[in-house]
């Protein structure tokens, strides 16, 4: 029997200058490695992949970090830049002005069929019409 023994490809993590997870890597996909890399299991891997917003690179220590990093983090995030209407909320604001347009023609019509009959019968009682 001629057997091939396949290696299971080695996983790596690469950290940014504040020590959080910046990529991964995985021998059988990336022909060169930087050294900045840290060889890590299969199973760090997938945990890692999970939330990468949990780890950060302490040292020579890959932890969890604390409730409070994550807090101070999220507190100085930058706020989203502004965004503009979406196309349904312009739809939405052109309809809503069209039926307001729409509602207050109808208004004044009535005002004026009013005013009209009104007028009509102070004619007729005039005895003009």
């Amino acid at each position: 029997m001629n057997e091939e023994f396949t290696q299971e490809p080695v996983r790596y993590v690469e950290f940014d200058d504040s020590g959080n997870i910046f990529t991964f890597y995985a021998s059988d996909v990336y022909d060169e490695i930087p050294e900045s890399a840290i060889p890590i299991t299969f199973d760090q891997w997938q945990m890692f992949l999970t939330d990468t917003s949990r780890w950060k690179l302490d040292g020579n220590e890959i932890r969890e970090k604390t409730q409070e990093e994550i807090d101070e983090e999220i507190a100085n995030r930058p706020p989203p830049p502004p965004r503009g209407p979406t196309e349904t909320e312009i739809l939405g604001e052109r309809l809503f002005d069209d039926e307001t347009e729409l509602i207050q023609t109808k208004m004044e019509n009535e005002m004026l069929g009013k005013t009209l009959f009104d007028l009509q019968t102070d004619l007729m009682l005039r005895g003009v019409l």
